[in-house]
């Protein structure tokens, strides 16, 4: 159990500033501001302001694609030498 922590204490206080855990770190918060945003849409529509029709086709594909404009942008911009 002891190599596993020290394994694991090692890992997590290795190089802090390696290109791949800032990309890991800058993904990972990504991820959670993205699922954060479709989870307060969903309980939004779903929970607090239910609708008695069912015509919210193009709304619902709209907020679930939203996020995809700022992901997009911000991996666009930059490009790795070959």
């Amino acid at each position: 159990m002891d190599l596993l922590r020290g394994a694991a204490y090692a890992r997590l206080t290795g190089p802090a500033r390696s290109p791949a855990r800032m990309a890991l770190r800058r993904a990972v918060l990504v991820a959670l501001l993205v699922w954060a945003a479709l989870s307060v849409e969903i309980v939004k529509s779903n929970v607090a302001f239910p609708h008695v029709v069912d015509d919210d086709g193009i709304s619902v594909l709209i907020c679930y694609l939203a996020p995809a404009g700022p992901l997009k942008s911000s991996a666009g911009g930059r490009r790795r030498p070959d």
